[in-house]
């Protein structure tokens, strides 16, 4: 049987989560909050036939006592991920994006009534109150994973006096790091943060709407790609475009992507007159730009 478990830092900017699944093997997963539920639901947002098996590979475990379900479980599990993947897309746009269907903006509204608002259908809280029967939860004292210690410090061993030290989860442990940020982003964490609380199902779904209703709880945003429509959790705030846009798209392919779109349709020697002009904006405005930098460094050396 395939048991998740979860901690989370919602003190620490960025915040992040720790997710551990262990079916056959051990897996952890560190992100920003919400790598189950986003994931879930963003399968619905990307429409592609693969994208719900590649997320039952990754996240779930659909084997018991390592023999595969019967066609008749198979299918009674895939009708679950559909319904709460369904409610999940709703809860989302009800508490983080401010939007009703039937109500239209709730951003007048505050977090708890928003997530109030949601639950007045008596099927989406019967639903999510069923999956909390499969929690546990207890208080954890240390930090998960191996730890290196970098910075100025005294003395690390037992009630060492630290100053200005980072904790760095690594990943010597016997334990899978399958994640982007795992591999090229190492998460810093405050040394006298050390006490977290330890969440643990056999159910996948009960991580996932813990996920939700801890951010809500947090004021942790969740935001809609502006390039893909995926769901993510902005860091910083005004963050615009998910992680795997952001690795993809620079803001100066962007630029250019809009610049194609608006004159495409148009007759070849208009695209270049067009694209000439935009060209010496552009440079207008880094030389503009230079010169403003220029300026600010030589104020600030003048201070010194």
């Amino acid at each position: 049987m395939t048991t998740y478990r979860a901690m989370f830092q919602f003190n620490n900017l960025p915040s992040f989560e720790i997710l551990y699944i262990y079916g056959n093997e051990p897996i952890k997963y560190t992100g920003p909050p919400g790598i189950i539920a986003l994931n879930l639901v963003n399968t619905l947002i990307n429409g592609e036939e693969n994208s719900i098996t590649d997320f039952m590979n990754k996240y779930s475990y659909p084997k018991v006592d390592n023999k595969e379900q019967t066609i008749l479980g198979q299918m009674f599990y895939l009708n679950k991920i559909y319904e709460h993947r369904s409610i999940m897309d709703g809860f989302i746009k009800t508490v983080f994006l401010f939007h009703s269907e039937n109500e239209g903006s709730l951003e007048a509204f505050s977090n708890d009534e928003r997530i109030t608002h949601f639950f007045k259908n008596e099927k989406y809280e019967g639903l999510v109150k069923d999956v909390f029967q499969a929690l546990s939860i207890k208080p954890y004292f240390k930090m998960p994973g191996n730890i290196e210690l970098k910075g100025d410090y005294l003395e690390i061993e037992g009630n060492a006096e630290v100053k200005n030290i980072n904790l760095f989860v690594t990943d010597k442990a016997n334990i899978k790091s399958e994640t982007k940020s795992d591999q090229k982003n190492l998460i810093a964490l405050d040394y006298k943060l050390l006490f977290t609380w330890d969440y643990e199902s056999t159910n996948m779904f009960t991580l996932a709407w813990l996920e939700l209703l801890l951010m809500a709880d947090s004021g942790i945003k969740i935001k809609s790609c502006h390039k893909c429509n995926a769901y993510f959790s902005p860091f910083p705030p005004n963050t615009l475009h998910c992680e795997k846009c952001r690795e993809k798209h620079t803001a100066q392919t962007l630029y250019r992507e809009r610049i194609k779109q608006r004159i495409d349709h148009l007759p070849e020697n208009v695209r270049v007159e067009l694209l000439n002009e935009e060209r010496e904006k552009r440079a207008e405005y880094m030389r503009e730009y230079r010169k403003k930098k220029k300026g600010l460094s030589q104020k600030q050396s003048k201070n010194k």
